[in-house]
């Protein structure tokens, strides 16, 4: 019996990776930062070159991480029907002396004698840089997705509010909400105005003392008070994870919270008698909403205006 189990996971997996393209190595020298930043692509195994299709951009942080996880993920959850093909790009971290510089280019400010405060710099690369060459290379729509986890995750949500237009959703996965005393917190406040347009804003974390020792607790209660209508957030506490395999889960729940129709297209709405006037009343028959498949009857429709 284990050796059955054993094989069935193995064609899983093999099954997963059958599903994926091979990614796409690239790079793109920043002038901003002053180096090589090295990029993985994952195109949707349905585009066709020349096709003339496009699609929305995930940014992934941490990419040498990242980039296979939601490759897997995505990959499995296209199959299934899950979440809309998208274009992903892996946002390596630079080694220069074999030394991994995210700790410089994930914090939004800088703390004492630790190398720490690169985020605007990094965020001045994505938006000046390196989004419009995605844009011009490869079969991007304008539609724009952030990822990260941990410091990127902080980072996340720092772009959030520093650059609320530049991407339209994002995934900030167990973010390092205590950085530099909690910075965060006041940050948001001070911010929160600028979130002017629809945005959608994910966030994971672990059950008990880890929410709090990460800020996360803090920082929600901050949205809770003062997020404005146009910000659709939700967040998502996991027990029984650690900080590192949290990641799958909010990798696939990030992408279907983020992937689902948008608002527009999430309910559809089936008038009784068929057709419905601009201007007139109409009585509703049926809503069936497309993100969940769930119908709900009206026994006697009231009436609605458009």
């Amino acid at each position: 019996m284990p050796n059955k189990v054993c094989f069935s996971v193995l064609l899983l997996v093999i099954s997963i990776h059958a599903l994926a393209q091979p990614g796409i190595k690239d790079s793109i020298y920043s002038t901003v930062i002053g180096e090589e930043r090295m990029l993985q692509i994952q195109l949707p195994k349905e585009y066709k070159p020349g096709s003339g299709d496009k699609y929305q951009v995930l940014y992934l942080l941490d990419g040498e991480w990242n980039a296979e996880l939601f490759e897997q993920t995505q990959a499995w959850s296209r199959q299934w029907g899950f979440t809309m093909p998208i274009i992903m790009v892996g946002v390596k971290n630079s080694y220069p002396n074999n030394q991994n510089q995210r700790f410089r280019d994930l914090t939004p400010t800088k703390t004492e004698g630790n190398g720490s405060g690169g985020g605007p710099k990094l965020l001045s690369f994505l938006k000046d840089e390196l989004i419009p060459y995605i844009n011009k290379t490869y079969p991007a729509n304008g539609v724009n997705i952030l990822w990260g986890h941990s410091l990127g995750g902080l980072f996340v949500l720092y772009t959030l509010f520093t650059e609320p237009q530049l991407f339209d959703s994002y995934i900030a996965a167990d973010p390092s909400c205590w950085w530099d005393h909690g910075f965060l917190k006041g940050y948001a406040r001070e911010k929160m105005k600028d979130v002017k347009a629809v945005k959608s804003l994910f966030i994971t974390g672990r059950t008990g003392e880890a929410y709090h020792d990460m800020g996360i607790d803090s920082f929600l209660m901050v949205l809770k008070e003062i997020a404005p209508p146009t910000l659709l957030w939700k967040d998502v506490a996991y027990p029984d994870e650690t900080h590192i395999s949290q990641q799958g889960k909010s990798a696939y729940d990030g992408l279907k919270y983020t992937l689902a129709p948008s608002l527009i297209d999430r309910i559809h709405v089936d008038p009784m008698g068929g057709i419905v006037e601009k201007g007139k009343p109409f009585s509703l028959g049926q809503i069936f909403t497309s993100a969940t498949g769930d119908q709900m009857w009206l026994a006697t429709g009231p009436s609605f205006l458009l």
